[in-house]
């Protein structure tokens, strides 16, 4: 798995990353520029998702040390904000 320490700040730098993306593509979605403290949960978990498939773009599975991942080819929004 990743070797993760606390002082990473490369590590943070992507975090933050993938949530403003996450941020971004809720706020398209809704069509707001501000996105709802309720959907925090959807900004953390798309933010995961993108952590985990960090090197395996395009990649449709993936396992390692006997753990399976397998990625949805559908836009993330639409996977995890339904109207």
């Amino acid at each position: 798995m990743r070797d993760l320490k606390d002082d990473d700040n490369v590590l943070d730098d992507k975090l933050e990353l993938y949530i403003g993306d996450a941020l971004d593509a809720i706020g398209i979605y809704i069509n707001q520029a501000e996105v709802p403290q309720q959907l925090d949960g959807v900004v953390r978990k798309m933010a995961a998702s993108k952590f985990v498939q960090e090197g395996a773009e395009g990649t449709t599975a993936t396992s390692e040390e006997g753990l399976s991942f397998t990625f949805s080819r559908r836009h993330e929004t639409i996977r995890y904000v339904t109207k």
